[in-house]
C-alpha cells in the first residue's frame, strides 16, 4: 500500500528483502499451464512432458564421436517435433534443448535452430545453459485471472488507477486495491474510500490477504521506483511462489534478479 513510514517498515524491509533472495533458490520447479507440452532434447533421447510429467521417451543419439550432430538424428527430431504439434491452437509447445548441445559452436546452434524453425513450420529450439535448467518447468506467461496492484499510493495513485482500469476493461478481476480515490492524497499512509475508520496495519493485513488468493502482483513502479511498502509486498508475493509483473524496470537491483517480468 502507500508509503508507511509511521510504523518503521525500513525494519521489515531488510528482513523481506532476505527473504526474496533465499526463495531465488528455493523456488524450485512449478508446472506449467496444464495446456502446455514441454519438450526437452537431450544428447541421446528426445522426453515429453505434460502437466510437468514425463510422459512419453523417443531414444535418439544425436551425437557423433566428434560431438558433432548426426543427420538422420536432426531429421528425426523434426520429425518427431513435426507429430508433437498441437492440433489445438489453445495449446503451446515449448522446446529446450540440454546437454551436448550447449557444446556445439554458435553457428552449429544456429544453424540448427533455423532448420528446425523452418521445416517444423515456426517452432523454436531453445539450447539453455545448465544454470537455467530449472526454469523449464518454471510458470509461463498465461493468461491471469486475479491481481493485486502494488506500488507507492502516495506517489503514483494516478498511474496506479489508470493500471487498474485497464486491467478491468480487459475482464481482469483487482483484488487490491478496490478504491483509487483517496481520502487524504499525499499523506504517508494513504487511507481509500471506506477505510477512514481502519488502522493502517490492519489495512495492510487485508492486502497480504488479497495477495495469498491473486495470481498475479502487478508493481506499478514508474520511473523503477518501487517503495519500501511494496517493497515488503513483493518478499510476501515472493514466499508465496506468486507472479510478479512489474509495469517499467525497476531501479533496485535486488528486483532485477528474482524472477519477475516487465510489461
Amino acid at each position: 500500500m502507500g508509503d508507511i513510514v509511521n510504523l518503521n517498515y525500513c525494519k521489515f524491509k531488510k528482513y523481506f528483502l532476505l527473504i526474496l533472495l533465499c526463495t531465488v533458490w528455493l523456488h524450485g520447479v512449478h508446472v506449467r499451464a496444464i495446456n502446455d507440452k514441454i519438450i526437452v532434447v537431450e544428447s541421446r533421447a528426445v522426453k515429453l512432458y505434460l502437466e510437468g510429467k514425463e510422459v512419453e521417451v523417443k531414444n535418439i543419439d544425436f551425437f557423433d564421436k566428434d560431438l558433432k550432430i548426426k543427420t538422420e538424428s536432426e531429421l528425426a527430431l523434426i520429425e518427431y517435433l513435426n507429430l508433437s504439434k498441437p492440433k489445438d491452437n489453445q495449446i503451446k509447445i515449448r522446446i529446450f534443448a540440454v546437454g551436448n548441445f550447449r557444446k556445439l559452436s554458435e553457428i552449429s546452434q544456429s544453424t540448427l535452430i533455423a532448420n528446425i524453425f523452418i521445416k517444423t513450420g515456426g517452432l523454436k529450439l531453445n539450447i539453455i545453459p545448465q544454470y537455467l535448467e530449472h526454469l523449464i518447468f518454471e510458470n509461463p506467461r498465461h493468461v491471469f485471472k486475479s491481481v493485486v496492484i502494488c506500488g507507492s499510493f502516495r506517489k503514483h495513485i494516478d498511474k496506479i488507477d489508470q493500471v487498474k482500469r485497464q486491467l478491468e476493461s480487459n475482464g481482469v478481476r483487482v483484488l487490491a486495491p478496490v478504491s483509487t480515490v483517496p481520502v487524504n492524497p499525499g499523506a504517508n499512509f494513504v487511507f481509500f474510500e471506506g477505510e477512514e475508520t481502519t488502522a493502517p496495519l490492519e489495512l495492510e493485513n487485508l492486502f497480504l490477504d488479497r495477495i495469498r488468493e491473486c495470481d498475479a502482483v502487478i508493481v506499478c513502479c514508474p520511473g523503477g521506483y518501487v517503495g519500501t511498502s511494496a517493497s515488503t509486498e513483493i518478499g510476501f508475493a515472493r514466499c508465496l511462489g506468486k507472479r510478479i509483473i512489474f509495469t517499467e524496470k525497476p531501479e533496485d537491483y535486488i528486483f532485477n534478479i528474482i524472477p519477475s517480468e516487465i510489461l
